[in-house]
């Protein structure tokens, strides 16, 4: 049988470089499953650092009123 250069390419056959397709895939589909909890990652802090945002920073003291114990005075 007659040996072709397409047969080989660097020393390794079709079913080798099929192999390594296959791990290039799997490596490609691992990078994008990493890629994609980083982004989860980033939209869950940009959410609680929005909603961190919105919350106004306010402290409200109820205290019993001087001229009536049946009113209240509110201090910031």
């Amino acid at each position: 049988m007659l040996k072709l250069v397409a047969d080989t390419w660097f020393g390794l056959s079709s079913t080798a470089w099929d192999g390594i397709a296959a791990m290039a895939t799997a490596a490609a589909f691992a990078a994008a499953v990493v890629g994609a909890l980083l982004v989860l990652r980033q939209l869950k802090q940009a959410r609680d650092l929005a909603e961190e945002q919105a919350r106004p920073y306010l402290v409200a003291m109820i205290e019993e009123s001087a001229a009536d114990w049946t009113l209240a005075d509110f201090r910031p």
